[in-house]
């Protein structure tokens, strides 16, 4: 294969046979590197190369899955603190350290409600009650608009009707705000919501839970998240996996899969 490095994406031709259509997909049998006998069908195929010179077939993409904050829609708490720190920027991240933002909000991401949430903070950090409080009543703030490329991305997959889903750890009392901003988070067939099920990402379970509400295996799915925890879980469980960078990258990606 030449220079590849271990765990590097590479392209192969490889032989399979179409066995039957079952609920109105197509099943085939598994690649073979050589045409065996009454094999008629040459296809394109994807593999992760590993370090003992050899790859594995992946299973065709017929499926994508998004998260939402950090590859559709930028999140960012700085962006609402910013006027409770107008002459001392580095403020926020003292404050956000101090109280250990991100681990309780993580909890409001399971489900927690932001009453419970904001009173359990305020009871830990009094003298910081305020800015506790500030982040609940304007939450909508640390929302800095859609990820323009990846939108585009998501419009492209649905013009080529690739079925879309969404995987998203976000508060179920928050979700409806961005969800009536931004009219593309309609354009999915599903999205399971970890403020909604109570669980979340890298949680095993609630990608198992995603594969009960829909009709591919998790070979036949294609994950973006811009979490490497979450990557590294969705690949462990079969996931075909894409580290969010940038647009621009995952773009690349889809098209040396054959997807765009």
């Amino acid at each position: 294969m030449g220079d590849v490095d271990d765990g590097e994406i590479v392209r192969f031709i490889g032989w399979r046979r179409r066995l039957a259509a079952e609920n109105g997909a197509d099943v085939w049998t598994d690649w073979h590197a050589t045409k065996p006998r009454g094999f008629e069908r040459i296809s394109v195929g994807f593999a992760r190369w590993n370090d003992k010179g050899s790859a594995k077939m992946k299973a065709v993409i017929k499926a994508i899955i998004f998260d939402f904050g950090g590859v559709l829609v930028e999140w960012h708490p700085h962006n609402l603190y910013k006027a409770c720190f107008p002459e001392d920027p580095q403020g926020i991240d003292e404050f956000l350290d101090e109280v250990g933002f991100y681990a309780w909000n993580a909890e409001q991401d399971k489900g927690r409600s932001f009453a419970e949430g904001v009173a359990l903070l305020s009871a830990k950090f009094p003298h910081r009650t305020n800015l506790i409080e500030a982040y609940a009543e304007n939450w909508i703030d640390s929302i800095d608009g859609e990820i323009t490329g990846t939108v585009e991305i998501l419009h492209r997959l649905r013009a080529k009707n690739y079925p879309l889903y969404g995987l998203s750890n976000w508060s179920a009392e928050t979700f409806p705000l961005v969800r009536d901003e931004f009219s593309f988070l309609g354009e999915f067939d599903d999205v399971v919501l970890s403020g909604e099920v109570k669980m979340a990402k890298p949680e095993p379970e609630i990608f198992e839970l995603l594969l009960t509400r829909i009709v591919y295996s998790a070979e036949e799915c294609f994950f973006i998240d811009d979490s490497q925890a979450n990557i590294d879980v969705a690949r462990i469980l079969g996931f075909q996996t894409h580290h969010f960078k940038s647009p621009e990258i995952l773009e690349e990606a889809l098209k040396v899969l054959g997807v765009l």
